[in-house]
């Protein structure tokens, strides 16, 4: 489970230096830097200065640049996957599991969904690389934990298919018991955050327009 403020981006400005310039401190570091070599040492003249000087503001400038630019792009990330999360929970429960499998496919699964009712407890047989996959979906809202009963009605459900492994995705997270349950049992877990950002690989208009059709089940 991932709830954590995602870090902001940093700018590696390529160069000799090799280490983050940003915000008001990395100029007068560099200028003192070179005050002390130009008049301890000695060693550079007016013109080597004016460039050295020309050379610190350029590298600044670009480092300003680009930091603001990756700080919008990654805003810009983080609105477009809250937009996905509000799309996809306004779907119905079966849209979302059709959803779902959408989003494996463009990951290399072949999936199918399985009818609404009979399914035992299993959404989507997923297959991928000559293995087979009973996936459980649940839409549960933002802070409604997925806690181990959920998980052990899917390795139920494991007994009556011939799968070789068992994956439970959901647009919440997971309780701390079901995670360790699903680590001692071998179930692959995809929380909210994997979910969405998986999702990116396909535009949600596709996703949400396929989730609401009939292709797909079984």
């Amino acid at each position: 489970m991932n709830n954590e403020k995602q870090p902001e981006p940093n700018v590696i400005v390529w160069g000799p230096f090799k280490f983050v310039l940003r915000g008001c401190f990395a100029l007068p570091l560099l200028l003192s830097l070179f005050l002390i070599i130009y008049f301890v040492v000695g060693v550079f003249s007016q013109i080597a200065a004016n460039i050295f000087i020309v050379f610190v503001l350029g590298v600044w400038i670009y480092s300003e640049i680009a930091y603001k630019k990756q700080k919008v792009d990654f805003q810009s990330k983080k609105t477009e996957e809250i937009s996905a999360g509000k799309s996809l929970a306004r779907l119905t429960p079966f849209e979302f599991e059709k959803a779902v499998a959408e989003i494996l496919k463009a990951h290399g699964y072949a999936c199918s969904v399985t009818r609404k009712t009979g399914d035992r407890g299993v959404d989507i047989l997923a297959q991928r690389e000559g293995k087979t996959f009973v996936v459980q979906v649940k839409k549960f809202s933002k802070g409604n934990l997925v806690g181990r009963p959920a998980l052990q009605e899917l390795q139920g459900a494991m007994l009556d298919k011939t799968a070789d492994g068992m994956m439970f995705v959901t647009l919440s997270y997971f309780s701390s018991e079901a995670t360790r349950y699903a680590r001692e049992n071998g179930i692959r877990l995809m929380d909210r955050d994997e979910l969405l950002e998986m999702a990116k690989r396909v535009p949600i208009e596709e996703i949400l327009s396929k989730a609401k059709g009939e292709e797909g089940m079984i």
